[in-house]
């Protein structure tokens, strides 16, 4: 077990962290880590990395540094090229691998740019067009770079590495360390700059701050290396804080690929690593809230962060009811994780910092596992859009930098497109709606489009209604709850004012394409919950059953990075079927019900 453990554990600073099952909460000061300034008198890569080898010397951290010079030699020997040269970086390899990787390239001077390998060559050329990019390394055998994964051909990598030389010139804090890229969701994914301060902002975080001082250890075999969740939870979180992070054990010296992260493995490898917090998606935990160990165990956590989409209102509340402490996590790419953490009343009075006196009833409980509160090192700028909904801003300032700025006349901020509702009586409370440019919840109904804005239905050139707000993102949200279904994407048609669904069934009832048959039976298995997801749309965005088409085996909904379906590549897929469908509906029918 403690082998297994040394293994899961990607840099486990303290054994005691590791191997001890006491709480967290009961570490003695001396088992604590002495963790790395934030003032950026310190990089954060490779400074972070080499900080720990200094002041906490453990086996993981030496080996894991070890690992960053070997790579740096075998991509860069004797600092030979071009200073600052970006790299491309397609990799399909364990984590641990991936971010020794990512973190050599920048100790040999380079700016690495880790890619998803599952986009299209088109998406690929136009990301590396953009930033320039001349080179794309083979990667190094896990064998190469960790001793303890060597073949017998790789038997040199065992003697430790000397020192790469450092860079003839300290890059600034504002040069460009590396490039992540946005998940591609509306479209094309772009690539995003990361500086070092940008790096420095995102560690200052209360994700990165708060779970510090909780010392807490994320299971983090799930996300992806080349994402903000990947790069938060798996790399940055351990160099800040000295707690490991837990993942998958590698597989490459096997000849074997990556361990598939799935709901059950992710859970047991939580369970055998000791961590007592777990990163992941509104999908999975939706599979989660389904099986009562589960519930059970996830309870026992002490935070379970989720993001990258919304999740439905009633499996949120099983969760939470249950004991769960769930944290909706907001951020992206261009601007880094930027909500607060443990910030309920409950969180306030176990850390002692519940203020006399203070209404509770004005507090972030437990149950507003959904709305989200913004600490203040961010500069928050809400822009009124009518309705009651307001766009995020996030402007510029000394303790947070977006990486990208998008504002109109030289001012500084990023405009984040995503629409908010404040909380009906606790202040500082924010949740999410939907978007400015309808990525989310773009529906066509009668002759004109509407999202956010103000609806207008128009029937046989007669305006029947106008003032209504349709957005599906509820209704898509308690459909995925649903154990059968892996996802839901609403749309619409010019000149019909039905809205439709198309459903994507679990990979269990997975179904051959123009199997009508087996279609009507699996709509019949989920109708409960679209009636349900009905009980929270106007009478305008209901859905019928004549208006729903399951998804085939053969043509599964595409989806980014990060697991959200890809709204307008999956009905451009299904394009054909919705026309068949929308020409074949019985109108009067539907009419009916309307």
């Amino acid at each position: 077990m403690e082998y297994l453990r040394s293994l899961l554990s990607k840099f486990a600073w303290t054994p005691a962290t590791v191997c001890g099952k006491e709480a967290t909460a009961n570490l003695k000061s001396a088992d604590i880590p002495l963790c790395p300034p934030l003032d950026g008198s310190v990089a954060a890569l490779p400074g972070f990395l080499d900080f720990h080898v200094i002041h906490n010397p453990s086996i993981p951290v030496l080996q894991f540094a070890d690992a960053t010079h070997r790579v740096a030699h075998h991509i860069r020997p004797e600092h030979a090229g071009p200073e600052r040269a970006i790299v491309g970086m397609l990799l399909h390899c364990d984590i641990l691998l991936y971010h020794a990787i990512t973190t050599g390239a920048v100790r040999a001077g380079l700016v690495p740019f880790p890619m998803y390998t599952n986009l299209t060559a088109i998406a690929i050329s136009s990301m590396l067009q953009c930033v320039d990019c001349h080179r794309a390394d083979l990667p190094p055998s896990l064998g190469q770079i960790f001793p303890r994964f060597a073949s017998a051909s790789d038997a040199s990598a065992a003697a430790k590495p000397s020192p790469h030389p450092v860079p003839s010139v300290s890059p600034a804090v504002t040069d460009v360390v590396l490039h992540l890229h946005s998940s591609g969701s509306p479209g094309l994914p772009k690539p995003i700059p990361q500086s070092g301060s940008n790096i420095l902002h995102w560690c200052s975080t209360p994700v990165f701050l708060k779970a510090r001082d909780r010392g807490i250890r994320w299971a983090a075999m799930a996300p992806c290396g080349f994402g903000t969740m990947g790069m938060c939870v798996q790399l940055y979180a351990p160099l800040v804080s000295g707690q490991p992070s837990s993942l998958f054990v590698p597989q490459g010296h096997l000849g074997l690929p990556p361990v598939a992260a799935n709901p059950d493995n992710i859970l047991d490898a939580a369970r055998r690593t000791n961590a007592n917090a777990i990163p992941t998606t509104p999908w999975v935990l939706e599979l989660w809230a389904h099986g009562e160990e589960n519930i059970k165990y996830l309870a026992s956590l002490q935070v379970v962060m989720f993001a990258g989409a919304p999740m439905s209102p009633a499996n949120g509340a099983k969760l939470t009811t249950a004991g769960v402490r769930l944290s909706s996590l907001y951020a992206a790419t261009e601007f880094r994780p930027i909500t607060d953490m443990f910030d309920t009343d409950e969180d306030l009075l176990e850390a002692g910092r519940l203020p006399e006196g203070e209404n509770k009833a004005l507090l972030k409980s437990r149950s507003d596992w959904n709305w989200i509160h913004f600490p203040e090192r961010c500069k928050i700028r809400w822009v009124p859009q009518g309705s009651g909904m307001y766009e995020l801003f996030l402007m510029s300032n000394p303790t947070h930098q977006p990486s990208v700025e998008n504002l109109p006349n030289g001012e500084k901020g990023y405009a984040t497109s995503d629409l908010w509702i404040p909380h009906p009586t606790k202040p500082n409370l924010w949740r999410m709606c939907c978007r400015t440019d309808g990525r989310r919840d773009h529906i066509t109904l009668g002759c004109i489009s509407f999202s956010n804005v103000v609806a207008r239905l128009y029937v046989a050139n007669r305006r029947l209604h106008a003032g209504w707000n349709f957005v599906p993102i509820p209704q898509e949200s308690h459909l995925g709850g649903h154990p059968l279904i892996d996802g839901a994407v609403m749309f619409g048609r010019t000149g019909y004012i039905w809205p439709g669904v198309l459903i994507e069934p679990a990979p269990s009832h997975a179904m051959k394409r123009g199997d009508q048959e087996a279609a009507n039976k699996f709509i019949d298995r989920v109708w409960r919950q679209i009636e349900e997801a009905n009980e929270q749309a106007p009478v305008f965005g209901r859905i019928y059953r004549e208006l729903i088409i399951v998804a085939d085996a053969e043509r599964p909904l595409p989806r980014a990075a990060k697991g959200t379906v890809q709204r307008k590549l999956a009905l451009a897929l299904y394009a054909e079927d919705i026309d068949a469908l929308y020409a074949n509906v019985n109108s009067s029918k539907v009419n009916a019900k309307c």
